[in-house]
């Protein structure tokens, strides 16, 4: 039975909408991570209807500038994929931890064949320096 409280020490940030998407898909701001000392990405998908997509994560001390890919000892876990319509990456969540330095992070889906695919990205930031977390997330 759960007894720790999570709700007052996450803020997750919907950095990519669930939508159908038919081309590489880019945030133009990374997720700020200042003011907590933890991040996870959750990463989920829908219907992968065709075309081959790969995802990869970024990071930057700018908002919207310089990101490079992160390096894989600075990841828990793996990108998952790549993501094809052979019906094993339908409808499923997965998470890839981020430890390191950086003040920005974002996730790039990557269209690498023609297609289209459903899916979204969270960034999940936790651990905050100030507890507890906004209520609405959306402001």
């Amino acid at each position: 039975m759960a007894k720790m409280d999570m709700y007052n020490n996450i803020a997750p940030l919907l950095q990519i909408p669930p939508l159908a998407y038919s081309a590489t898909e880019t945030p133009a701001t990374g997720a700020d991570l200042q003011g907590y000392e933890s991040c996870t990405f959750i990463i989920t998908t829908a219907d992968i209807t065709s075309g081959t997509w790969t995802v990869t994560f970024e990071e930057s001390d700018e908002e919207s500038a310089n990101f490079t890919e992160i390096d894989a000892a600075d990841l828990l876990g793996s990108a998952p994929g790549p993501f094809t319509n052979s019906g094993a990456f339908d409808e499923k969540i997965y998470k890839v931890g981020y430890i390191g330095t950086k003040r920005y992070v974002r996730c790039v889906v990557t269209e690498t064949a023609m297609g289209t695919a459903n899916f979204s990205v969270i960034v999940e930031r936790g651990n905050p320096h100030s507890a507890p977390t906004p209520t609405d997330l959306n402001a």
